[in-house]
């Protein structure tokens, strides 16, 4: 890398962000629109605009838009990927139950429960949400930040408007520049130990108020499989903070992107015409509607009646002169009720490509559960696969950053701490723990197992009866066993092989313990009426 005083067009990380800016300026006006429409209430996500943000904040946002079908689906599905890869009010962090090694498998759930404290302990269920609604548009980027001992992490959602990502050879997003604007008295603070130069030092005390703008950024090194960060003053591109980490602290992610680009193609992007057109049909019908309630007249201008004066409204007397016609209403011959026919396959178009396919509703009458199952089966089809990049780009990276942050040397003694497994580094530790790791497609798999078994085992018992579940054709123990595992059940309230075998053996001693009095009795019984 660079010396901290070479000139800029010398520095390396200078031309690598300068190449990634020219191709994100490019995403201007696309961002623009889309979010104009989908995520109206969000402060423009252009790169290019200014990064003001006393001037942005409590501005009017969203007036000029007439249909909210995509941001109400947007919102929705946001909220729908966040509780299905994060639920709230469980435990989303487990080791997989198939670990062989008891120490293994013992380490592992301890670093996943003390690392979901940390979870629950933090701000994470607010700002991965507000990422969340940038994935769907484009792409969403969040940052973990090393907090406390006694709240190790601070997470903060990253703008689209200040995102400047470049993609790995891996095709993943691993080298992102942020452009921030920055008090001067704030960068101590902020960044611990960062090497100012002597101008900016002497403003931290003369005008500590005076706003600096920054780059920050993650910078990947594929040549040593590592990750630098950095800060540099924007105006002559002095760096002030430069540490070499194993594990980035921004994580950009997409839901879907297209060949050759890096920034993503999310749902709103791909439905953004029917958007745009839906938006236009609903602002032409309330321009309809106005002219259907006040109506459009035409009045002879004799001298008494002044058409430039006239209020149509409730109540109102508009004198004319005699036996003039006065006013008279004009017959429109604009009819609009064709809108309907389209909105409606427009706006449903839209939630589909955002939402996905949805449940019968609960008002449509009563529904099997063979119905049911085949309807989450075709969400679970489209859903899915959205989800496995965000798995790969989101889920993973963040638990790695998450695990590496717990395993720093400042956390000794806290409640928080993980040590590294013995006889590991830290580094190794992570990516043994992610090797251990339940991701949430694992559960999906085992989840989608299991019912294909309960549903060959039911099919099965209907066709053949009892015979289906004999001993001959089916270790019934066994996968009723298997079945609950899959479904989610603890491990710890499924007995193991061992266990079995011992409640078996208890079992068989119970029934022989009972048969043994069963003979008893009949022989004293017997014995009774011999004598008697």
């Amino acid at each position: 890398m660079a010396d901290a005083a070479a000139p800029a067009s010398k520095d390396p990380v200078y031309r690598r962000r300068e190449k990634a800016l020219e191709q994100r300026r490019r995403w201007d006006p696309l961002l623009d629109e889309a979010y104009r429409y989908a995520v109206p209430q969000y402060p423009s996500p252009m790169i290019s605009a200014p990064r003001d943000k006393d001037a942005t904040r409590g501005e009017k946002r969203g007036s000029k838009i007439y249909d909210s079908t995509a941001a109400v689906a947007i919102d929705e599905r946001a909220a729908m990927t966040v509780g299905a890869l994060f639920p709230a009010g469980s435990r989303w962090l487990l080791p997989d139950p198939d670990i062989e090694v008891k120490e293994l498998a013992q380490y592992a759930n301890h670093a996943f429960e003390t690392c979901q404290r940390a979870f629950d302990d933090s701000n994470f269920d607010t700002e991965i949400y507000l990422s969340m609604r940038d994935a769907y548009v484009s792409t969403g980027g969040i940052t973990l930040h090393k907090g406390t001992r006694e709240q190790p992490f601070r997470f903060e959602a990253i703008p689209v408007g200040s995102m400047v990502p470049e993609e790995a050879p891996d095709q993943v997003i691993r080298t992102n520049f942020r452009n921030r604007k920055v008090e001067v008295a704030q960068i101590p603070v902020l960044w611990p130990g960062a090497k100012l130069p002597r101008d900016y030092e002497a403003k931290v005390t003369s005008s500590p108020m005076e706003e600096v703008d920054l780059c920050e950024g993650d910078v990947f090194d594929p040549l040593r499989n590592s990750t630098y960060y950095g800060v540099w003053i924007e105006a002559g591109w002095k760096r002030i903070v430069w540490h070499e980490h194993q594990v980035g602290r921004n994580i950009i992610f997409r839901t879907d992107k297209a060949p050759d680009e890096t920034m993503g193609r999310g749902s709103v992007i791909s439905v953004l015409a029917d958007i745009r057109t839906a938006d236009k049909i609903v602002e032409l019908i309330l321009k309809n509607a106005s002219i259907a309630v006040t109506g459009m007249w035409q009045a002879d201008d004799d001298g008494v009646l002044n058409p430039a004066t006239i209020k149509l409204q409730p109540g109102i007397i508009i004198p004319k002169a005699q036996d003039s016609k006065g006013l008279q209403p004009l017959t429109s011959g604009m009819d609009f009720n064709v809108s309907d026919l389209v909105l409606g396959d427009l706006r449903e178009r839209i939630r589909r490509a955002i939402k996905g396919p949805d449940l019968p509703p609960a008002d449509e009458g009563v529904r099997t559960a063979f119905e049911i199952g085949e309807r989450r089966a075709d969400q679970d089809a489209v859903e899915w696969p959205r989800l496995q990049r965000v798995q790969r780009e989101l889920y993973v990276p963040l638990l790695r950053r998450a695990l590496w942050v717990l395993m720093d040397p400042s956390f000794p003694g806290s409640d928080y701490e993980i040590k590294p497994f013995e006889g590991m580094s830290r580094i190794e530790t992570v990516d043994m723990l992610l090797r251990a790791l339940e991701t949430p497609s694992d559960r999906l798999k085992k989840e989608n197992d299991a019912r294909i078994g309960y549903s060959a085992v039911g099919a099965a018992v209907s066709v053949f009866g009892e015979a289906a579940t004999s001993p001959q054709v089916l270790k019934a123990a066994d996968f009723i066993r298997d079945f609950y595992a899959d479904a989610g059940v603890k491990p710890e309230y499924i007995p193991d092989e061992e266990e079995q075998r011992q409640a078996a053996e208890a079992e068989q001693q119970q029934q022989q313990q009972a048969q043994a009095l069963e003979i008893a009795r009949e022989a004293m019984n017997s014995g009774a009426a011999g004598n008697a």
